[in-house]
Formats: structure tokens, sequence, C-alpha cells
């Protein structure tokens, strides 16, 4: 706040940048005394707050998780803090935080444009955005990197559907990176695999991979790493085998629409008309509805994206495609095993012990490291279930 006439500003963004801005302020005015105030003060008293004349040296700064509303909200009260606004006394400055830009605030956004200082950030930057991003800031620290780095890290944090990658969390993995390397003058796409907080959707198709490469202690890593993000055995097995069916389902799709001599479009149409379910309640009670979009359109949700239904078939430019790795026999029993290893997991007393090696079993499966004789002997209860 370089402007020391400036009385009124909007923090706008992710949460890091705002404090950041925030304690910029504080540090510009040396003297201040804190005020912040939530949605629960009357709006009647923050006016009071603001107006009131400073007969000290020390300067009051206000902050406001909020836009107040005065009486029953509407033109009266947008009218009624505006002028509260623009009569803010010397030795007071308001700072309105994390307050978003849209249409509803246009007003206010407006108003402190003219008078005031309006900061803004992304909540969320698109995929190529945030690589950018990054080695920016690896520049900024005088760090060197290796290919590939910023995009690694991109890919461990995670995507928002329909929004890109939240710049908190690439302000926290960035600061966590920054501290375990320390004064080394390289980052490495080893450090970065050892200071991110994986996302959960990023170690399964990591173990996808792995399970392709038919790497079984590839996908013992992945799948502990996948694990340690919750809590329960049951659980993470659960949503990792039933991951693995998810996957295996489209490529028994793919490979059998190959032996029927479909064409690709054919077959990439087919799988698009495929939609997602949507389940709730549980036992008797468990209902499945169509999933559909949150916007206004509130769109059927595909199955399949296009893009891993099409990379899955014909591949990209760096991956081959997943449907030439396996024959139908071998994607057949990889999804027996993961049927049976979920109805054992679901329906019996298992220990964590037992839980475990059901999805063993379904990763020595793909892995090509059992027969059939071996994994059903293997698969049954000890007790006996």
């Amino acid at each position: 706040m370089a402007n020391d006439k400036v009385r009124v500003c909007i923090l706008s963004g992710g949460f890091n940048f705002r404090l950041e801005i925030f304690d910029k302020i504080k540090g510009f005015l040396k003297k201040c005394e804190l005020h912040s105030y939530s949605k629960d003060t009357v709006a009647e008293y923050i006016e009071q707050q603001v107006l009131n004349v400073n007969l000290f040296e020390t300067t009051r700064l206000v902050a406001l998780d909020h836009i107040p509303s005065f009486g029953s909200g509407g033109a009266k009260s947008k009218k009624r803090l505006e002028e509260m606004i623009r009569s803010i006394p010397d030795g007071c400055v308001v700072a309105f935080n994390g307050i978003d830009k849209g249409k509803r605030n246009e007003w206010l956004f407006k108003i402190v444009n003219e008078i005031g200082k309006v900061y803004e950030s992304p909540k969320y930057l698109q995929k190529n955005s945030a690589v950018n991003h990054i080695e920016k800031a690896f520049k900024q620290q005088n760090k060197k990197h290796e290919d590939g780095c910023a995009e690694t890290l991109v890919s461990t944090i995670g995507e928002v559907y329909k929004k890109g990658v939240e710049v908190d969390k690439i302000y926290l993995s960035l600061k966590k990176l920054f501290s375990f390397v320390g004064d080394n003058g390289t980052i490495t796409k080893s450090d970065v695999m050892k200071t991110a907080v994986h996302d959960k959707e990023y170690l399964m198709f990591t173990l996808f991979d792995v399970m392709d490469k038919r790497d079984f202690i590839g996908c013992l890593s992945a799948y502990g790493k996948a694990r340690d993000l919750v809590k329960s055995e049951y659980e993470s097995a659960v949503q990792v085998l039933s991951s693995i069916r998810w996957r295996y389902r489209l490529l028994m799709f793919l490979k059998e629409s190959k032996v029927l001599g479909y064409e690709d479009d054919r077959t990439l149409q087919n799988i698009s008309e495929l939609k997602k379910l949507k389940r709730s309640g549980s036992g008797s009670y468990t209902i499945y509805e169509l999933d559909k979009t949150e916007d206004k359109e509130a769109k059927e949700k595909s199955q399949y994206t296009a893009g891993m239904a099409r990379n899955s078939l014909v591949g990209n430019y760096s991956y081959e495609p997943s449907i030439n790795k396996y024959s139908q026999e071998e994607i057949h029993n990889i999804l027996l095993s993961v049927n049976k290893s979920l109805f054992k997991i679901r329906s019996c007393y298992y220990s964590d012990a037992e839980i475990k090696l059901a999805v063993d079993n379904v990763l020595m499966t793909a892995c090509s490291m059992l027969n059939t004789s071996i994994l059903t002997s293997l698969r049954r209860s000890p007790h006996g279930v």
C-alpha cells in the first residue's frame, strides 16, 4: 500500500496471496490497531467503528471478511455502505479480505477501484499457466531444475474439474520444496516427488502406469502412497480396486470393439454414450442416479473422458495404446480378480492384513505373477468364508 492516502482496499484471490498482501499493509502502517469483524457483527456497529475520529497516532485497520448489509439489504444498504467507504476518516483503513469478484460484488469493486486499491490474484490456474508460475518461482529463488520438474509438481497437486490447479496448493508445495532442497542450487524430480502431497487421481494413474509395465514393486509403492491418503484400510482398498475395475472395464470395451472390427471413431462415440452414475444411501436404501454437471446446463456426465478413451485406444505422441499391452484374456482375469476381491472385502469380516492380501492378489494378477489356481487358493478366507 504505497499510497498513504488510500483508505480502503479489497484483497481477492488465494489465501496465501491475501495473507502476504495483508502483512504488507500492516507493515506499511507500522503503528496500527487491528479490528476484525465477521458476518456476526452488526453492520451499524462496523460503521460506527470505521467513522469514529481517531485521536491517537495509531491507525485503525478494520478487516472485513464479508460485505456488511444494513437493514434488509438491497439498494439502500449498498448506498449506505458506499457512503461509509467514501467517508473513511484519516487514521482508519478498511480492508475487505477474501471478497470474490462476481456479478453480485461488481459494484463494490468499482467503488474501491475508484477511491482505493484492489489486489487480485486468481484462485486457480490452467495447467500451462501453473507450470509457468512454478518455473518463475524457481527462477526467483535462483534454483536450476531438471526438465519436467514443474510439470511433475503440477501433476502431484492435481486439477479441480473445470477450474484448474489451486494456487494455494502451488504456494504450499513450493514452500515445502524450497525448505527441503535448502541451499542446493538444483531441484530434481526426485526432490519434487519426496516433498509433494500426492493427489489421489495422480496416484491412481501412476498405479495404472506401473500395472501396464508389470512392475509389481512399483504397484505396491503406488498403492502404499494412495493408502496413506485414507486412514481406513477398508476404504482405501475399496477405492483403489473400484478405480482399477473402472479402468479395465474401459480396456475390455475397447478390446472387444477391436475384435468386432469397429472403426475407432465409432468405438469412441459408443464410449461417450456410457453415462456416469452417482450413488447415494447405503444397503437396501442405495440409490443410483445419473450424475450431472453442477452448472446451469446440468449435462449428464460420461463414464470416461474423451481424452482417456482415445489415449487408451490409439495412444498419443508419447504413449503406446493401453489395449496393446494386454490380451483379452489378461483383462478378463484382472476384472475377475478385482470383482472377487471387492466382493470378499465388502461381505466378509476381513482384517487389515487380509484386505492387503486381497489387493496384492489383484496387483499380482495384473503383473502376470499368479495363475488361476494359486489365485483361487489365496483368496480363500482363513475363516472358511
